[in-house]
């Protein structure tokens, strides 16, 4: 039995843009829709459903984030859709208030057809995007004076350290802990730092910032789970 395509939803109000995503996509066996504004989005989600929503942030008018606020409490609509955003920049608090709203993927703009294309090849969680591979040469660069392997030999001193620290800071969180999460992220901080993974870095600068002093919030808790999906994915990573 033939699959059948993917359905694709992209909220994009540059034309341009638009065609760069049409024309990274064209091999794979998906329908793309291509919207300009949150209205029009909106209408085409209400005649079929679809299987990946692509929505950059800032729009003319009405923002993408307004757009996923809607659709996130609206399971009628959205289905078993997943949301992917693009953005130009993505600070640390946006970071947070996505995850919550169930966006799976932040893609930096501008993305590259291979990132593009990865993310339908083997899913949004495994993507690993442009930002993050120039990140590790930068910090090849900047901090092991262009050294590669000593990079990777310490980078894999940090993988088997990831999976200690996860086991620390999910007991503080049951314990309530600021003390000990403060101190565990201010030391992940520069350790990601170091290894050029410029999100994890401010989500654990995030976290650090959030733990200065109590009182112990959700908001701590939604730090430390977005922050802990990317040192177990780090944990999965294998040597270049």
């Amino acid at each position: 039995m033939t699959a059948r395509p993917q359905h694709v939803l992209l909220l994009e109000d540059d034309p341009l843009m638009q065609r760069f995503v049409t024309y990274a996509l064209e091999d794979f066996d998906l329908v793309l829709t291509c919207c300009s504004s949150v209205a029009q989005a909106m209408h085409a989600l209400t005649l079929r459903s679809f299987n990946w929503i692509l929505t950059d942030l800032m729009l003319p008018g009405e923002s993408g984030l307004s757009f996923i606020e809607k659709i996130s409490c609206m399971p009628e609509i959205l289905g078993s859709a997943q949301i992917v955003a693009l953005s130009a920049g993505i600070d640390p608090v946006m970071q947070d208030t996505l995850t919550k709203l169930g966006v799976i993927r932040q893609l930096l703009k501008p993305v590259s057809v291979k990132t593009l294309q990865e993310l339908f090849e083997t899913g949004a969680d495994s993507v690993a995007s442009d930002a993050r591979t120039d990140g590790r040469a930068r910090a090849i660069e900047t901090y092991f004076a262009g050294q590669t392997v000593l990079y990777e030999k310490f980078a894999q001193q940090c993988r088997n350290q990831f999976g200690t620290d996860i086991i620390a800071a999910d007991l503080a969180i049951k314990k309530k802990d600021c003390a000990a999460m403060h101190n565990l992220s201010h030391s992940l901080k520069s350790v990601l730092l170091l290894l050029g993974q410029s999100e994890a870095h401010h989500c654990a600068e995030t976290l650090e910032n959030l733990t200065k002093s109590p009182p112990f919030t959700q908001q701590t808790i939604t730090a430390w789970q977005t922050l802990k999906s990317h040192l177990t994915q780090l944990t999965r990573d294998q040597p270049h």
